[in-house]
């Protein structure tokens, strides 16, 4: 059973993205809120509040027809909804083949290359968050490039950030790659963790490959940690940073600390780039300035 999270503007929509998988086997879910709650939880974000309006735009422009089971998030915790969604599911998942290759068939496996631009770092110097500048900046530019987190491929088990997953992660990026680069994609950017992305480089074999490892210092490290904990950034699956408090917030910043002084993490070749007093955007410069075909 995977479970995908996205946005699907309609039916047709829907099937773009899932193109393998018969309907009655999917089980889409249409949460909504009204136009007041997604300006709150924007604000709260911290994260493109100038984005707000464009946000509750789209958010109303959506075809919730599309969609199986239908919630509205306004005065529900996320519990409550995930409760309400895990019954759907089983009920769903009973209602199946007993075997499921006998589901769906399994679509021929895209492939290509394209030139790899790889972001990693120590704990919380803002890989994911920092990690889309770069693709927004080439994009802009008018190259065709992609973009995939690694973070977000590897999501199994309660322990999903571990180091003992990183093969499975980076498998996964390879995958997305290839897949990325037959549908047009000249350039991926690709943001991980130490662990994922030496996986990756050590079977890498399908075009350039060029690491960079964000730095920063022991202060912003810190800083940047305890904004993750208090909500603050754009919002990850499986942020393990979000809401700690107390000792268990010094010990995500002494380790980090620490993972930024162990260069044997670091790609070989990698490019340094301090990320400190810097925004998300001048890093993503600094990046695309530093790549060869730039």
């Amino acid at each position: 059973m995977d479970i995908v999270a996205g946005l699907a503007d309609d039916e047709a929509h829907l099937r773009q993205m899932l193109p393998h998988m018969p309907r009655d086997r999917e089980l889409a879910v249409h949460v909504d809120a009204t136009p007041e709650t997604l300006r709150g939880r924007i604000h709260r974000r911290g994260w493109l509040i100038e984005l707000v309006d464009d946000a509750v735009k789209y958010a109303a422009e959506l075809e919730p027809s599309a969609a199986d089971l239908y919630l509205d998030t306004t005065h529900q915790t996320p519990s409550q909804l995930s409760d309400q969604i895990t019954a759907a599911v089983l009920a769903h998942a009973a209602s199946g083949p007993a075997d499921p290759e006998d589901a769906f068939g399994v679509p021929p496996e895209a492939s290509g290359s394209a030139e790899v631009v790889v972001l990693t770092g120590p704990g919380g110097v803002g890989v994911s968050t920092i990690g889309f500048q770069p693709f927004m900046h080439l994009a802009h530019a008018g190259r065709g490039v992609g973009y995939l987190d690694a973070h977000q491929l590897g999501l199994l088990g309660p322990s999903a950030g571990s180091s003992e997953l990183a093969p499975l992660r980076a498998q996964n990026a390879r995958t997305v790659v290839g897949t990325l680069a037959a549908g047009g994609a000249e350039t991926v950017v690709v943001s991980g963790d130490p662990h994922a992305v030496r996986a990756m480089e050590e079977t890498w074999d399908s075009g350039p490959f060029t690491p960079f490892w964000l730095d920063a210092s022991a202060d912003a490290l810190a800083e940047r940690i305890t904004a993750r904990a208090q909500g603050g950034g754009p919002p990850l699956q499986g942020d393990h940073r979000l809401g700690l408090a107390g000792a268990a917030l010094d010990a995500a910043i002494a380790a980090a600390v620490e993972e930024s002084r162990q260069h044997h993490l670091r790609p070989p070749n990698a490019h340094v780039v301090n990320t400190t007093d810097r925004e998300p955007s001048e890093t993503a410069a600094a990046i695309a300035a530093a790549l060869p075909w730039t």
